[in-house]
């Protein structure tokens, strides 16, 4: 507590001494107000002049005091206006908030960076979001972090920045400089003498710094890393709580980014093996049906191109090219007898080859993975004017994907060469295509598909 009459104190208290790490004489006699409390000689005056003026007391309002040794601290102030003999004073009560605001600061930056790395799944972004929070929370001049590598027995510094910015990518062994003392030992430093620090392996560093400090980043037990800072200016005990704060969070994202990569690199692998067993199942549907080898991964792939020019989303192509492939898997259903028949089909044969489609959905439909790749299996026979088959759909009743790969599959079969036939020249294929346009085809997507031909001539 304190009061203030006339422009200075008249009188404080033990714990406004302690607050501001003056004595009593100190502040009584010698020590300019202004060096206390940002505007507080304004605040004291008016509450001199209060009797004259009407300036509202009492109030309360928080102000960053400057202590006796430069440190700033947060106090949570309540001024009220008194009379000292027949004076006109201000009487002051304050509670120094400095901890509380810092933990709410860090609580806001922790809740910001964790928002941040929700959405980022890429170690980079996320090395990235902690070089620059580092910076501007800690107003750090240098910041560096390394990661371990197990595998090569040496950490690479993969993030660096300010005035270490020349030590990005740089190799250092395991054990050695800061970083390695850190991941050694798993504890928090702060030196607050950099210029006397012994871990720091090039001392040129800290030219300039007064102090440095790091943490190793822990997640599941593991040390994987450390983040070094250093600065111009004199690092606290609550900076180094924020750095252990934001490394952990960082090295928690550093984690799930790792797992995220396993997953999508297992996921790829995964999907690579699953597309070439539908390659390998087109493969078997041609053998049987006595296809031109190739066809189906040829008009598979022909069909996503075709599919991308007609502004289908990236996000089904797989589902398109999967169709694709599976384009005739209905043909498992039809007797040999028929499908490998040698003379003409009877009309009866057609009604059972005609359902083919049919039999690709009752097969699809069944599979979770393969429901949404139906379209093409089942819709490929499908005509623009509705004289197709299964169930006679006409326009834009036919799903796109079946469209487009309509067109697809007739190219392809009329300019390969067949047991039966030739191929036809390209020239004949295209004017069979625009032919029929209106008919058995979509004529916007005939049009897309000769500008996309003639393009690739």
């Amino acid at each position: 507590m304190f009061i203030h009459q006339n422009g200075k104190y008249v009188y404080v208290n033990p714990t406004w001494c302690q607050i501001t790490g003056y004595s009593v004489s100190e502040l009584l006699n010698t020590v300019p107000e202004k060096a206390l409390i940002s505007g507080a000689n304004n605040q004291s005056e008016q509450g001199t002049e209060s009797s004259k003026t009407q300036i509202p007391l009492p109030e309360r309002l928080e102000r960053t005091i400057t202590t006796r040794n430069g440190e700033k601290r947060i106090i949570d102030l309540y001024l009220s206006a008194i009379m000292l003999e027949n004076q006109p004073a201000v009487i002051g009560t304050a509670v120094d908030i400095t901890n509380r605001k810092q933990r709410e600061h860090e609580l806001e930056v922790i809740a910001e960076m964790g928002e941040a790395y929700r959405i980022n799944n890429n170690r980079e972004e996320v090395l990235s979001i902690a070089i620059l929070k580092l910076v501007d929370i800690l107003k750090a001049d240098g910041v560096f972090i390394e990661i371990v590598d197990i595998d090569e027995s040496s950490n690479t510094m993969i993030k660096a920045t300010g005035d270490w910015k020349h030590l990005e990518l740089k190799p250092v062994s395991i054990g050695e400089g800061l970083s390695g003392h850190l991941i050694k030992t798993g504890q928090p430093y702060l030196n607050t003498e950099a210029s006397k620090d012994p871990y720091i392996l090039y001392p040129d560093l800290l030219e300039g710094f007064k102090s440095v400090a790091g943490v190793p980043l822990i997640t599941s037990g593991f040390t994987i890393g450390a983040v070094v800072i250093g600065a111009k200016h004199a690092f606290s005990e609550n900076d180094l709580r924020l750095l252990r704060a934001i490394s952990d969070l960082t090295a928690s994202a550093l984690q799930r980014t790792a797992l995220f990569e396993k997953t999508r690199l297992q996921a790829d692998e995964l999907k690579h093996a699953y597309n070439s067993t539908l390659e390998g199942w087109a493969l078997a549907l041609e053998l049987r049906d006595k296809e031109t080898q190739g066809h189906s991964v040829r008009i598979a792939n022909l069909a996503v191109k075709l599919a991308r020019r007609m502004g289908i989303q990236e996000d089904q192509m797989e589902i398109l090219r999967r169709g694709a492939l599976l384009h005739d898997i209905g043909k498992l259903g039809v007797p040999d007898t028929i499908l490998l028949k040698q003379g003409k089909l009877t009309g009866d044969d057609w009604v059972i080859m005609q359902k083919h489609p049919t039999y690709a959905y009752e097969m699809l439909s069944q599979i979770k993975d393969f429901r949404e790749s139906i379209d093409i299996p089942y819709c490929h026979h499908e005509w623009w004017d509705g004289s197709g088959y299964p169930r006679g759909l006409e326009g834009e009743q036919i799903p796109l994907a079946a469209r487009i790969f309509s067109i697809i599959d007739v190219w392809d079969a009329l300019t390969s060469d067949r047991p039966y036939r030739p191929a036809w020249q390209r020239k004949e294929a295209m004017a069979h295509i625009i032919n029929q346009a209106g008919t058995h085809f979509d004529p916007s997507v005939v049009d897309e598909f000769v500008k996309m031909i003639m393009e690739n001539k």
